[in-house]
């Protein structure tokens, strides 16, 4: 018989049958026997009855027997192992409730109402004798005012939707007696739906103390959108609120102030570092502007203040004027006594139709025209100068991607022999070949000048120049024709210019004195002592000197006299009038004569008629310049002329001895 079975069960139930009706069989046997004549013949069967009956009896008991003992053993076990496990439950129970007395997490159960049912004495560590209140209450009245909304919403969403725990962050409340003090406690709050179970029968809410996560976390944030040296909003800072107003489609105004000659202070008032100024202006910014204001430091000496609201420009000049005279005002700092200027720049409007960003620029687009201007102003943005600013930097750009995908081409003007009329020279001319059109220089070699790129763009001129000179002094040998190359005072400033130029003359393995350098009298007298220095260096290569645009500059006799040039370049503003006026006549005289003194030949640029070109070979001019022999073309149109007009040798172009 098995413990559990039913289908043991009746088989027991069968035997028991089976056994009682042999029982009954041996018993009819010996009736029977007893009343025959002879009981004999009966004997035996009723024996066998017996037998059999009481075989399945006693096998019976002792099975049976056996399944019983074996099912109370079962039944010890399993009242230990209930008993075992009922023990561990009380332990882990006992275990929990130290946890939760001991635990530094405050924890409290709230009932579905949200009323506190439970909370664990280490509230009391963080409420003091407030947490007498807590029990049987709405713990609100703990939580910051102002995030108690988001608390119900929490607990809302925690009961409604018990699948997983509901975490945030809240400042505790201040006390009751300190209402304006500022949350100095933080905590992590964790509610969690056991209000189906039946021994805790409520959320569980537990409340860890994050403040010192949250303390860096703020210190962190500090210091990545506040500038170290005023304490300031820094730019970061300043472009998050612009987005926020952007988003917010607000009207601001943004004023770009940038201190004047501020480089120079340091150096007039030694003990006066320029980080303590900073600190001061920021300081007497933030004091100027109204609350609503922001003022932020960008760096250097760069401050903006943001107000937010104004879209008037004029109210905003008026803020301008009051920072120019607060900072006009002497400042004392230490022993010291210094007043301060500025450049300011203003841009105001909406921010729906404007980014927020963009009337940054705007702004600091005025704070520069203001900067150009002398400084100690203010300059309201003016949109058609700032179209031509962006315009200009567009090219400026486009100069660069020129550059890398090779754009330019070199264009070469020829000049003739007074006398001969005999090609002797031309002067390499800078070409933009861009969108299938050419651009003129004049669009873009000012650009360049102002962003530098003036100094790439003169190697890659100078650099293929020569290579065309090596292809002309390959062909006509002796009689090539001399290359000139214009140069500007920023190449001429630049200390590699002069080694530069000699890598690309051996580079290009050209004769130097097929190269003539042409510099204007801006670029020589911009740095006297350089220009000089350059110019002897430039000769002891080989190369020589032209003055380009003579008489149209910083025209100086003393200039002339002290500059090693071969040839001098006359400005066509000379050859204009020189067959209508006599003075001009006269004066271009005067000009041959001196160069001619100096040991220097004369070239005239700008004739275009037959009639100017009798009178300044009259005059006594070297060689000649101008449309009337040519329009500036590529090398193969310049070859054509070579081919109809015989080169002559270098040496007719200048004498290289000076008359003494």
């Amino acid at each position: 018989m098995t413990a559990s079975g039913q289908p043991g069960t009746q088989v027991v139930r069968s035997m028991m049958s089976v056994a009682q009706v042999c029982l009954v069989i041996a018993l009819v046997f010996v009736v029977i026997g007893t009343q025959a004549s002879s009981y004999r013949p009966y004997l035996m069967p009723a024996v066998a009855a017996l037998v059999v009956g009481i075989g399945i009896t006693v096998a019976l008991r002792r099975t049976v027997g056996t399944d019983y003992d074996r099912a109370y053993a079962r039944l010890v076990e399993v009242a230990g192992d209930r008993a075992a496990a009922e023990a561990v439950a009380g332990r882990s129970e006992e275990r929990f409730r130290a946890l939760v007395q001991h635990s530094s997490d405050v924890i409290l159960v709230l009932d579905a109402s949200g009323v506190v049912q439970y909370h664990s004495p280490s509230l009391r560590d963080v409420l003091g004798d407030r947490a007498d209140t807590v029990l049987g209450s709405l713990p609100l009245e703990v939580v910051a005012a102002s995030h108690r909304q988001r608390v119900r919403e929490a607990y809302e969403r925690c009961r409604d939707a018990p699948n997983g725990p509901v975490v945030i962050d809240l400042p505790l409340a201040p006390p009751p007696d300190d209402r304006h003090r500022p949350p100095d406690r933080f905590f992590e709050i964790t509610l969690t739906n056991m209000l189906d179970d039946d021994v805790v029968g409520g959320i569980v809410v537990n409340g860890h103390d994050v403040t010192d996560r949250i303390v860096r976390a703020r210190e962190l944030e500090r210091l990545a959108f506040h500038d170290s040296i005023t304490g300031l909003p820094n730019r970061l800072a300043l472009e998050r609120r612009l987005d926020d107003m952007t988003a917010r489609r607000a009207s601001a105004a943004l004023l770009v102030v940038d201190l004047d000659r501020f480089k120079t202070i340091n150096d007039a008032h030694s003990d006066v570092t320029p980080e303590h100024v900073l600190r001061v202006v920021g300081l007497r910014l933030k004091d100027l502007v109204a609350a609503q204001s922001t003022v932020a430091h960008l760096g250097a000496d760069e401050f903006v203040i943001l107000i937010d609201g104004m879209a008037d420009g004029d109210r905003a000049a008026a803020v301008g004027d009051d920072v120019l005279n607060m900072l006009r005002r002497t400042f004392r700092i230490g022993m010291q006594q210094l007043a301060l200027t500025a450049s300011v720049g203003i841009a105001a409007g909406r921010c729906d139709r404007v980014h927020g960003h963009e009337l940054l620029r705007r702004a600091d687009s005025a704070m520069h025209q203001a900067k150009e201007r002398g400084g100690d102003r203010l300059v309201v943005f003016d949109e058609q100068r700032y179209l031509r600013r962006s315009q200009q930097t567009a090219i400026a750009d486009a100069l660069v991607h020129a550059l890398e995908h090779d754009e330019f081409v070199a264009y070469y003007q020829p000049w003739i022999a007074a006398g001969t009329q005999c090609i002797v020279g031309a002067e390499a001319l800078l070409r933009w070949r861009r969108d299938g059109r050419l651009v003129s220089p004049t669009e873009f070699v000012p650009i360049a000048e102002s962003s530098g790129l003036i100094v790439e763009l003169g190697t890659w001129m100078l650099d293929r120049a020569c290579a065309d000179l090596h292809w002309w002094q390959s062909v006509h040998g002796d009689r090539a024709p001399a290359i000139s190359v214009n140069v500007s005072a920023r190449q001429l400033r630049d200390p590699d210019f002069v080694r530069r130029v000699e890598d690309i003359i051996v580079h290009r393995q050209v004769d130097p004195e097929g190269l003539i350098i042409e510099l204007t009298e801006s670029a020589l007298v911009d740095d006297l002592a350089r220009a000089q220095r350059a110019l002897g260096d430039l000769k002891a290569l080989g190369a020589r000197v032209a003055i380009d645009d003579f008489g149209t500059g910083y025209s100086s006799l003393a200039y002339l006299m002290s500059m090693a040039a071969d040839v001098v370049k006359v400005d066509r503003a000379f050859v204009v009038e020189v067959t209508t006026n006599p003075r001009a006549e006269h004066l271009l005289r005067a000009v041959v004569d001196l160069a001619h003194g100096l040991g220097m030949r004369v070239t005239v640029e700008g004739v275009e008629t037959e009639q100017q070109f009798e009178m300044v070979t009259a005059l006594g001019c070297d060689s000649i310049q101008g449309f009337l022999f040519g329009r500036p073309g590529t090398r193969e149109q310049l070859d054509k002329l070579l081919a109809r007009t015989p080169a002559m040798q270098p040496p007719e172009l200048g004498d290289q001895r000076r008359h003494t």
